[in-house]
């Protein structure tokens, strides 16, 4: 920047000249000099005024500035309408300020809301979906109740066509559809069904594992049975549990498990004596081990489909409240002396045919 300029740049400025002139005029002779040299002053003194009020008005509107910015940064993404009057100068960043405070404390006021097409609810006044991130969810398709059934009964190892036949019976559970010896079986199985499922059924598992430690020592030709301990077991238990103590301990829990197992799936068609009499049939003490592994093999197998039966009409009654309408298989002590006779029901010997049941009861055969 050369002299010229820097000279030109001082006396742009009219309080520099002004000092200036009032420097000349005191070098004066002129007799007007102090008057000349009073109105210099008055204009210095008007030119600083300015100079004040220019400076203090700058500084509030770089404070006004600021405090808008400050208002718009605050309020502006809740508030856009009074950010936007703040910007425009129709409204102070105070006034802003304090009327984004008055709708805050505002209660807040009712929407009406419609349920639209798409079951979400919509705001009345502007459209918008009310909780518009919340998506809807999927719901699985719901199985109906032939399909649940058949699942259950699938779980109870039926076969497809079995658990399809009992999940479309048809089963009328009102009481008063009912006949009358409908509602006996009812309640007659009400006792049966608190016994099973009250212990009864899982005290099942434990029994028959225990026949099976059994069966599994006859398999293996351990000397449980045979001609000696069958002479053993003339003379009694006692003598028998002296000589062969295993023997003895192996009759005991046959014995056992028959009398209680069958006594808890079958029930009140259950005696005694007919317990003495499958015992007879599934365990003879006189015959050789295999011989009698095969008979309690099939006595075990028997009981576990009995097991299943019982399952399955136990469920049955707890998911309908009645047995009316129930076709599955019930077990029975014919079954149980079937599975023993090594017949099969409807087999023909020697021109009569096996009806079921003691197949050394003369009236299970029928001529033919």
């Amino acid at each position: 920047m050369g002299i010229l300029d820097s000279i030109g740049t001082y006396l742009g400025d009219e309080e520099n000249r002004l000092r200036l002139a009032s420097g000349f005029q005191g070098l004066s002779m002129n007799p007007n000099a102090a008057n000349i040299q009073q109105g210099f002053q008055n204009r210095l003194g008007e030119l600083q005024e300015d100079r004040k009020l220019k400076t203090a008005q700058e500084l509030a509107d770089s404070k006004l500035l600021s405090q808008t910015q400050q208002a718009i940064k605050l309020i502006g993404t809740e508030y856009p309408d009074i950010a936007q009057a703040i910007q425009g100068g129709f409204m102070t960043p105070n006034e802003g300020i304090t009327e984004a405070m008055r709708r805050r404390n505002e209660p807040a006021k009712e929407r009406k809301t419609i349920k639209g097409a798409d079951d979400f609810n919509y705001y009345m006044d502007t459209g918008e979906r009310v909780l518009s991130n919340v998506q809807k969810a999927v719901t699985p398709p719901t199985k109906s109740s032939v399909e649940k059934k058949f699942d259950f009964f699938k779980s109870q190892n039926y076969s497809d066509e079995d658990a399809m036949r009992m999940a479309t019976t048809t089963v009328t559970s009102d009481a008063n559809a009912q006949t009358a010896g409908q509602k006996k079986v009812d309640e007659a199985y009400a006792d049966d069904y608190i016994l099973w499922t009250q212990g009864g059924g899982a005290d099942m598992s434990g029994q028959l594992a225990q026949v099976g430690s059994v069966l599994t020592d006859l398999e293996a030709g351990v000397p449980l049975t045979g001609p000696t301990v069958g002479a053993l077991g003339q003379w009694g238990n006692f003598a028998l549990s002296v000589f062969n103590p295993k023997a003895a301990n192996a009759k005991e829990k046959v014995q056992e498990v028959v009398q209680r197992n069958l006594r808890i799936i079958l029930g009140a068609q259950f005696t005694a004596k007919e317990g003495e009499l499958l015992i007879s049939r599934a365990y003879n003490e006189a015959l050789p081990p295999a011989q009698n592994a095969a008979r309690l093999r099939k006595l075990i197998l028997q009981m576990q489909n009995a097991v299943q039966q019982k399952n399955a009409m136990s469920a049955y009654f707890e998911k309908n409240g009645t047995l009316t309408g129930y076709k599955g298989q019930r077990p029975t002590v014919n079954s149980f002396y079937e599975a023993m006779s090594g017949f099969t029901k409807g087999q023909v010997v020697n021109g009569l045919r096996y009806l079921g049941g003691d197949h050394r009861i003369k009236s299970n055969w029928e001529k033919i």
